[in-house]
């Protein structure tokens, strides 16, 4: 199978990575996709397939290919962080909820408020 996307590091970037392995004082997330980007260079390594990354750092091979991609289409720093939630976790903050409205009006101090609380009405009612 033919790669789209090829990553080919720069000697700078591969000193970068290799000195967030060594240190080991970055999230463990952070530590994975840098493994995952020094082994699946091209510049100096023996072509490994996603499957064979996978299984060395134990995780899907589609998040090797998703890394891969990151680091291709969005840049260096993209690729080792985690990739940001495009929908909102929260189900209050939804549209069509019922205390949306509420949480609009005071949007400073939902974060002091957890979810139970707004949805007893406790927090509505002040």
């Amino acid at each position: 199978m033919n790669k789209i996307h090829k990553v080919t590091l720069t000697p700078d970037e591969r000193q970068k990575l290799i000195e967030v392995v060594s240190t080991g004082k970055s999230n463990a997330a952070k530590i994975k996709h840098t493994n995952i980007l020094l082994a699946v260079d091209e510049t100096e390594n023996v072509r490994l397939t996603d499957q064979e990354v996978a299984k060395r750092f134990h995780c899907h091979a589609k998040t090797v290919y998703n890394i891969r991609e990151r680091f291709v289409e969005q840049g260096f720093e993209a690729a080792l962080e985690r990739k940001k939630r495009e929908v909102l976790t929260w189900p209050a903050l939804q549209a069509g909820h019922p205390h949306r409205r509420f949480l609009m009006v005071a949007p400073g101090q939902v974060e002091r408020y957890d979810y139970q609380y707004v949805r007893n009405g406790t927090v509505a009612n002040l």
